[in-house]
């Protein structure tokens, strides 16, 4: 009965000395030591958020810019060289005579023009028109501008 006895003793002190074992190799790891990292300064705002922003605005102004001055320009080459001659009525359906670069179409609403001027609206005084996606009212040659 002693061997027996004396062979769980020596197991209860091997599986403590077991477990200590491991406790002191997992003290013996190196920890990682937590690290300090400003994520943001609440004082002074971070230069490269300010400055894209920044960037962005003046991106977006330009953009803005040039399609001010496609339109400007576009405007400028429609009222050279685009005119509404005259228009006629047809089986209840307007048709209007358009001059584009001294060569002369006849058209009604929903048409296309050279594959880029595409007829929105038809009345007696004027002629409404989009190109680029951009709307233009010509004036019926003669016309005085009511």
């Amino acid at each position: 009965m002693s061997g027996k006895l004396f062979l769980l003793v020596l197991i209860i002190l091997s599986f403590f000395h077991f477990l200590n074992g491991e406790i002191i190799r997992v003290s013996k790891l190196k920890k990682k030591q937590p690290v300090f990292d400003v994520k943001r300064n609440i004082f002074f705002p971070n230069k490269s958020k300010v400055e894209k922003v920044t960037q962005k605005l003046q991106h977006k102004s330009k953009v803005q810019v040039k399609k001010e001055e496609v339109k400007k320009t576009l405007e400028i080459e429609i009222q050279n060289s685009v005119f509404f001659e005259g228009y006629v009525f047809k089986r209840n359906q307007i048709y209007a005579l358009l001059s584009v670069n001294g060569e002369f179409y006849i058209i009604k609403q929903g048409d296309v023009v050279l594959k880029k001027i595409k007829i929105i609206n038809i009345n007696k005084k004027m002629l409404l028109i989009e190109v680029e996606s951009i709307e233009f009212k010509i004036l019926l040659k003669g016309a005085k501008n009511d």
